[in-house]
């Protein structure tokens, strides 16, 4: 019984996930097929066009859970950023991690912010609800870019800093530098994620927004003004700490013993 019941469950996720990325190309798709029987250049057009449909759908959803595993790659990828100063050691190395962590902390902070004010006003956070959000929000465009730069190390921003003090931390680590090689894997997955940054960032600044996603963001009401405000904030921190990264990592070392 217990073995039933939990393919019966994955059974109707497996249908919700199907029928929730379904969109008007499935539905026409479908109309297509109780046609397909009858013979006739028109009908086997429709059939043609239906295998189109399906074809369509299916890269669709397979671009949504590839923005879905992105993001857990991310996470992934920076908490292992953040063992390479545990791996270090030392005083250098949990100074660096803490930089590092906090100056995260806040790039996270703010790139979610972005997601959910985009998510509050189109409905969705999929990469079509992030088309041409340079047109419809240039401040939060701009956000989102410095957020995503940040986490992907360039300078001058704070992500860049943080990741080359666990860069240094770990260089430096052990006798005749014995963790160059994990430094140059961690190189190897900056560059990895900078390409899937770069493709993010191309839709919002390059793709044409179409249907309910071209509209321009509101953010006349107070909830909304407030929540501007708050990106920007954190936006202006990271850019901040990338100029002048000092101010943190000064306090850190002291508070050290």
């Amino acid at each position: 019984m217990g073995a039933g019941r939990l393919s019966r469950r994955a059974d109707s996720e497996r249908c919700f996930y199907r029928f929730r990325f379904e969109s008007r190309l499935v539905r026409c798709a479908r109309e297509n097929r109780a046609r397909r029987f009858r013979t006739g250049p028109r009908q086997r057009r429709l059939a043609r066009d239906d295998r189109r449909l399906v074809a369509c759908a299916r890269c669709a959803g397979r671009v949504v859970d590839l923005a879905r595993q992105f993001r857990r790659a991310g996470a992934n990828a920076h908490g292992g950023y953040t063992l390479l100063g545990v791996v270090a050691g030392g005083r250098e190395g949990f100074s660096a991690t803490l930089f590092y962590t906090s100056t995260y902390a806040v790039t996270l902070i703010g790139a979610f912010a972005v997601v959910g004010a985009v998510r509050r006003e189109t409905g969705g956070d999929n990469l079509q609800n992030f088309s041409g959000l340079a047109a419809r929000s240039p401040f939060l465009a701009a956000c989102m870019a410095i957020f995503f730069l940040s986490l992907a190390g360039l300078p001058p921003l704070a992500g860049f800093f943080g990741k080359f003090y666990l860069f240094s931390a770990a260089f430096r680590a052990g006798a005749n530098h014995g963790l160059l090689w994990l430094v140059a894997v961690a190189l190897f997955g900056s560059f990895v994620s900078l390409y899937y940054y770069l493709i993010v960032l191309k839709v919002i600044f390059v793709d044409q927004s179409s249907g309910s996603t071209s509209q321009p963001l509101n953010f006349s009401t107070p909830g909304g003004f407030v929540k501007l405000v708050t990106i920007i904030v954190l936006a202006a921190a990271v850019l901040f700490l990338g100029i002048m990264p000092q101010t943190l990592a000064a306090k850190i070392i002291a508070s050290l013993p």
